[in-house]
């Protein structure tokens, strides 16, 4: 058909999703347009989303506890100049909305639990501020960086100004950009983590 409604991707979304199958690739049409509602296939390519309907996944999720990894002890951020904010379970650093203290203990189960939270309010951002079709891969690489960098940085950054114009691969390099401490030196964990979120970026598997 010439004319693919709305309704089709979310069908395709839907039936992908209740099948197990991975998504299908934003350029790439739905397996059949359902309803016909007068408007061209290019529009709706161009103003298609899938972002909206992503949740970070569990290539996004393994990265972030293999940098996170796994404190049940309140600790100070190494990588700041006043050690905050301060840190527990896999980079929670509040807990129902207050900042955590030094000395909080906490189970596996509710660390696990607060960052479950926290994803969802970092998936929200990303479906927010990203104004162009991503991949499934895309969508948890930028939750996974905007989990560590914060929503803020992600607004003001060069990568979602690149991002939000199709620039891909422009973006993917600014994303590394973000590697030092708070004394301006370039931190070999970051390097590592931002070349890994790059890699999941771009990544077609």
């Amino acid at each position: 058909s010439d004319s693919i409604s709305i309704n089709d991707y979310l069908i395709d979304d839907s039936v992908r999703l209740l099948n197990s199958l991975p998504n299908r690739p934003f350029n790439n049409l739905p397996y059949i347009a359902l309803f016909n509602l007068g408007t061209p296939a290019k529009e709706i390519i161009q103003d298609y989303n899938p972002a909206t309907f992503y949740k970070i996944d569990t290539k996004g999720i393994n990265l972030m506890h293999e940098f996170e990894g796994l404190e049940l002890k309140a600790y100070k951020d190494p990588g700041s100049a006043n050690g905050l904010p301060i840190t527990i379970g896999v980079g929670t650093t509040r807990i129902e909305g207050k900042p955590i203290k030094l000395g909080t203990v906490i189970t596996k189960e509710q660390a696990f639990e607060y960052f479950k939270k926290d994803l969802e309010q970092f998936e929200e951002a990303v479906k927010q501020y990203v104004k162009v079709p991503i991949t499934q891969n895309m969508f948890s690489a930028i939750v996974a960086w905007t989990y560590n960098v914060g929503v803020g940085a992600l607004i003001s950054s060069t990568f979602l100004k690149r991002l939000n114009k199709k620039d891909y691969i422009g973006a993917s390099e600014a994303l590394q950009w973000f590697n030092k401490g708070a004394n301006g030196k370039v931190l070999a964990g970051l390097v590592r983590r931002r070349e890994a979120e790059a890699k999941l970026f771009l990544s077609k598997d």
